[in-house]
């Protein structure tokens, strides 16, 4: 009730700046937690996309060939399927169609993608718990040796150097814990093992 009380008095222009900003004041003395900010580890922000250069050069490329290699080449697929008239049983011309429709539904989802596209910066990568654009160093609390992974940004993934996008499940097991902490990890989905964090550096881009 008090948020949407909030709303009203900030879209209430008849109101007047002064009355406005005095009824607000009372809103926030008797409802000091509206103001409260809660901050959001940023790998669970909806609002934003972590991306590596390379990554992000991917997903432009993946767009670039979409829209000017695969929709022409649909376009005229459409023409030619549509040259051999009558629509109603033409599947060539269905198919071309339903083609089309996937493609423009992939273009706008990474238009979407893009728009909330941030560049991770090794610079601003915390090292006192894990986050995303890191290598982090672990010890295995069975075997007893040392291994690195790391976790980086949207469509980063190499299995052969134990590189993550933060969005996938062995990422988020890891996001958030810190040094010297122990973390239970699969790496197969299936067998769980433990392990100490041992070092965190920001990776390099």
């Amino acid at each position: 009730m008090a948020q949407a009380f909030r709303r009203h008095i900030e879209r209430a222009e008849g109101l007047g700046p002064s009355i406005q900003s005095e009824m607000l004041s009372i809103l926030a003395e008797a409802f000091p937690k509206l103001y409260v900010k809660v901050e959001v580890p940023l790998w669970d922000d909806a609002s934003s996309l972590y991306f590596s250069r390379e990554g992000l050069k991917t997903k432009e490329s993946e767009l670039d060939d979409i829209v000017n290699v695969k929709m022409r080449e649909n376009a005229k697929a459409i023409g030619e399927a549509a040259s051999r008239g009558d629509l109603s049983e033409n599947s060539e011309y269905k198919y071309a169609l339903e083609e089309r429709d996937l493609l423009r539904a992939r273009v706008a989802n990474i238009n979407a993608d893009l728009a909330k596209a941030k560049l991770i910066d090794p610079a601003t990568v915390p090292t006192d718990h894990v986050s995303v654009g890191q290598q982090i160093r672990l010890k295995s609390m069975q075997a007893g040796g040392d291994m690195t992974l790391m976790i980086m940004g949207v469509g980063d993934g190499d299995l052969t150097k134990h590189m993550y996008s933060y969005q996938t499940p062995i990422a988020r097991q890891i996001l958030g814990k810190k040094l010297g902490e122990k973390v239970k990890l699969s790496f197969d989905g299936k067998t769980e093992a433990e392990y100490e964090i041992l070092e965190i550096t920001a990776s390099v881009d």
